[in-house]
């Protein structure tokens, strides 16, 4: 699950056709933080799973689906740009994992706030499960 999660944040990262060194560490951290070794983030990084390949949507649990939009609000907030290519590649995935398109603008919202406003992880939980369908 952790190599389609890299995969997913690869993509967006890489949507608008560049990744920012931030992004890049934090999909580095990210990987480490589950085990990966440097050398399987690398390769995840050079060659990333599309979601056309990834089946297992309908098999993941609520807690699984949260672990996703939270680490595409945590890319979100690693560089504090979004571009129309990012927004429309993350409502892809979280229409796919279940969410209502909506999530997303309260994700916007979040990271496109005053910076003093860094939302713990049960809070970003408690504003996006009720988006869920």
């Amino acid at each position: 699950m952790i190599k389609s999660r890299l995969s997913i944040l690869v993509n967006i990262a890489m949507s608008d056709g560049e990744m920012p060194r931030s992004e890049m560490n934090l999909i580095k951290e990210l990987g480490e933080k589950e085990g990966l070794s440097e050398g399987e983030v690398k390769e995840i990084i050079s060659n990333p799973m599309q979601l056309e390949d990834m089946n297992f949507w309908n098999d993941i649990g609520d807690n699984d689906r949260f672990e996703f939009m939270y680490n595409i609000y945590l890319l979100m907030k690693a560089d504090g740009k979004l571009v129309k290519e990012e927004i429309n590649y993350c409502l892809q995935v979280a229409k796919l994992l279940g969410y209502r398109e909506s999530v997303l603008f309260e994700f916007i919202t979040a990271v496109q706030s005053d910076d003093s406003l860094n939302f713990s992880k049960p809070e970003v939980k408690d504003k996006v499960q009720k988006y869920l369908k």
